[in-house]
């Protein structure tokens, strides 16, 4: 099997996972490239808003303003060391994936894309902390904004450096 980012056919691992968050029980191939790492869903159903399109879903659920600000005071601390607010936030979570992102050595012109981005808090937390180039998309946002997109994935290899 192929690698939608990288092209890579060798040595790739496929993983059967069950749905276990709504109750649905199926299973679902997904597939690791042994090249660049992403993991991708390999037989993706007809219709994802059975999945995703709940008024409740925690992707887009509105944070409010404070705690917004909060978040990307910690996400700024995580990556660039620089808040204090973030650095005392940070005694209180736990390591996160923004940890991960901190070890890829980004700045503010690192192109960024968020696939099923939600609402988009991490990428409006980027766009807030100077990213130049982040951007979200998922196909059942319900307000669009300069960084936030209604849309589906579609091959974008090589136009960002962190998927």
């Amino acid at each position: 099997m192929k690698c939608e980012i990288c092209d890579n056919r060798l040595k790739n691992k496929v993983f059967l996972i069950k749905e276990m968050m709504f109750g649905f029980h199926e299973d679902f191939k997904y597939m690791e490239c042994s090249k660049c790492g992403c993991l991708q869903l390999i037989n993706s159903p007809d219709d994802f808003s059975r999945y995703y399109n709940f008024d409740d879903y925690y992707s887009f659920k509105n944070d409010g303003k404070l705690k917004r600000l909060l978040k990307r005071k910690w996400i700024e601390n995580v990556l660039f060391k620089s808040s204090l607010i973030g650095r005392l936030l940070s005694l209180k979570f736990q390591k996160s994936f923004f940890d991960i992102l901190a070890l890829q050595n980004i700045d503010k012109k690192t192109r960024v894309l968020d696939i099923g981005s939600g609402s988009g808090d991490l990428i409006i937390a980027l766009n807030d902390m100077g990213f130049e180039k982040a951007v979200g998309i998922d196909p059942y946002v319900k307000n669009e904004s300069s960084c936030i997109k209604k849309k589906i994935y579609t091959r974008l290899v090589n136009q960002k450096n962190l998927i």
